[in-house]
């Protein structure tokens, strides 16, 4: 069934039942009414894609993500779809692996003009695109990564490690170890250096001394558990080892975890390990570790971005704060004799 099928049954011409299909004003109400009666009676399902071209808008929302098949990032975007299900956008995703490919396609999007508005979640957005982005009319809110330039949405993860540090703290250690990846991303993720600080900054005010040898960065800018096994048993093979170890993601704990099985440490006994995101496998773990509420972020960037598209553009920043310690197993008061763990 097509446009044309409609036009002759309602007896129009096709340039009618097009501005029929697009709400133009310029149609008298009986010619409307005929349409709408035509394409119910051929049960006619529009050509999205056409009336996007005629009308200017594509009723569809880019979301630009990498490594899509992070736990951390699904979260995000459950909040994400959750609310426009509720809408009349559909989602776009655009997974990348690469600077090169994001760049690139960012800006085919954007000139294409193939969505109404991006989500961009964790990587920073070049200058250039963004004033493109300007141009072309196309809203932009950022996803855990915060600029004066553009709405942001994200956790206080300079907030989060230091709750866990604290929470460290108050089971009596002081020989506590951060273990994260990259300091300086090049995607520009920038939660491992936000909750270093975190964890910095709690030491800072226990009046402790932080010890450049109980940081551990890894080289590869991916929560990887391989990576964060042997980065713990550098931690662990140091002398005094830490009797703590603060994972800035719950994959890297898992990492932590795996490390002391293989020295054959009792962990909350010999060795206390705390996470980061209370993701599922922190659940299967029985891993102490820090919420984050992923998908409220996630829901709370589609709303914004919502908002901009109907036309309310002022700048809106939102650091979460309800972060919250999850008490499991892999956290006990620091050993009365920390000579026995090796």
């Amino acid at each position: 069934m097509t446009i044309r099928d409609v036009a002759k049954r309602a007896n129009v011409g096709i340039a009618t039942v097009s501005r029929v299909l697009n709400g133009h004003p310029s149609v008298r109400p009986e010619t409307r009414a005929r349409v709408l009666a035509a394409i119910e009676q051929l049960d006619y399902i529009p050509n999205t894609a056409a009336q996007n071209l005629s009308s200017g808008q594509t009723r569809s929302i880019g979301v630009f993500v990498p490594h899509f098949t992070r736990p951390s990032s699904i979260q995000r975007l459950i909040g994400i779809q959750e609310v426009l299900n509720d809408s009349d956008y559909d989602l776009l995703l655009f997974s990348t692996n690469s600077l090169e490919k994001y760049y690139v396609q960012l800006r085919q999007v954007v000139r294409q003009h193939r969505v109404d508005g991006v989500l961009v979640i964790s990587m920073a957005v070049p200058e250039e695109h963004r004033l493109l982005m300007e141009r072309m009319d196309i809203p932009l809110v950022q996803i855990e990564v915060f600029s004066d330039y553009a709405s942001s949405v994200g956790v206080d993860n300079t907030l989060g490690g230091q709750l866990a540090t604290e929470y460290l703290l108050a089971q009596g250690h002081e020989q506590i170890a951060f273990l994260g990846d990259v300091r300086e991303s090049p995607f520009g993720f920038s939660a491992t250096n936000e909750r270093f600080i975190g964890y910095r900054y709690a030491l800072s005010e226990a009046n402790l001394a932080m010890s450049d040898d109980y940081c551990s960065f890894s080289g590869i800018s991916d929560h990887h558990k391989e990576e964060a096994i042997r980065q713990a048993h550098d931690l662990l093979a140091l002398s005094p080892p830490p009797t703590a170890i603060f994972a800035a993601s719950d994959q890297q704990a898992a990492g932590v975890l795996e490390a002391a099985r293989q020295r054959a440490l009792l962990v909350g006994d010999q060795l206390s390990v705390i996470g980061f995101g209370d993701l599922d496998i922190a659940h299967y773990l029985n891993l102490t570790t820090i919420r984050q509420p992923l998908a409220e972020v996630g829901r709370t960037g589609a709303n914004v971005l919502l908002q901009h598209l109907r036309g309310e553009r002022s700048i809106y920043q939102k650091r979460f704060n309800d972060l919250e310690v999850i008490e499991r197993g892999t956290v006990k008061p620091v050993p009365c004799d920390d000579s026995t763990f090796f």
